[in-house]
């Protein structure tokens, strides 16, 4: 029988989800909201800070994430965190 998730997994996850919430005021969104497009530049700027801002490396060492890990995204909007979980745990 699969062990179940324990404490150890849960708050890393609403930790992650509470950084995935406020990240919601980044500029390539603000820019979509005024009807007009982010440019290509922008979105890899945008990401570059907010690699830097939500320090992700640090994120996913904290969740201690490796292959097999069991991931839930909860609440992910543009899959930011997503596509990034995703190749450590394999199998999506």
């Amino acid at each position: 029988m699969p062990r179940r998730p324990t404490i150890t997994v849960w708050l890393p996850l609403t930790i992650l989800l509470a950084c995935t919430y406020t990240a919601a005021s980044c500029s390539s969104f603000a820019l979509a909201s005024q009807n007009r497009g982010p440019t290509r530049d922008a979105i890899k700027e945008d990401e570059a800070r907010r690699e830097r801002f939500q320090r992700t490396a640090e994120v996913f060492q904290a969740l201690q994430l490796r292959e097999g890990s069991w991931i839930a995204d909860v609440g992910a909007g543009g899959g930011f965190f997503t596509v990034r979980m995703a190749p450590i745990a394999g199998k999506v």
